[in-house]
Formats: structure tokens, sequence, C-alpha cells
């Protein structure tokens, strides 16, 4: 009865043990996963709306006119604070860009 009782006593700390690591582990995963805290807003817009359709692509790899050319083409669903938003994100990399050039 006793050995019972010490097993029973054991399962019941390994749950909580494992419990509390699981919650740990899944707490650290939400503040260092990417498009929740640590996104833009112009970056976790772009995320969204372009992934859909194509790899994203770094917003140093166009300037801030070929940003902007893009994202009037291809964003034709968009509100125009939506585009502003993302093309603020997009071109911030594409002026790094230019200035680097």
């Amino acid at each position: 009865m006793k050995l019972l009782k010490q097993v029973i006593i054991a399962v019941f700390f390994f749950a909580g043990c494992f419990a509390v690591l699981q919650s740990q582990l899944m707490l650290s995963g939400c503040s260092t996963s990417p498009g929740y805290s640590t996104m833009s807003p112009g970056q976790s817009l772009y995320s969204a709306k372009c992934s859909s359709c194509h790899r994203l692509i770094e917003p140093q790899a166009h300037s801030s006119s070929e940003w902007k050319y893009y994202v009037d083409k291809y964003g034709k669903k968009l509100s125009s604070e939506d585009k502003r938003v993302m093309l603020e994100y997009l071109t911030e990399g594409g002026q790094q860009r230019s200035n680097n050039n």
C-alpha cells in the first residue's frame, strides 16, 4: 500500500513538472516567434497579403520607386491605408539599398 502511494505521488509530481515545462516552452516560443510581437505593422501586412502568391522578397531587394510600382500594380485590393503602411515598411529597406549604391 505504501509503495502504491509513493508511485501515485511520483506520477503526479512528474505530470506537474511536465505541465510546467510545456507551458514554459510554449510561452518562450510565443515571445520569439516572428509575425507576432517582433514584426512591425507593415511587415506583418506584407507577410499576410503577399506570401500567398509568392515568396517574400527582402525590402532591400528593390528601390523605393520599384516597391511603389509593385504595390500599386499587385496590391489593387489593398486599402490606401494598407498600401501606405506596407510601403513604409518596404521603402525603409529600399532606402537602405539605394543609399548603399
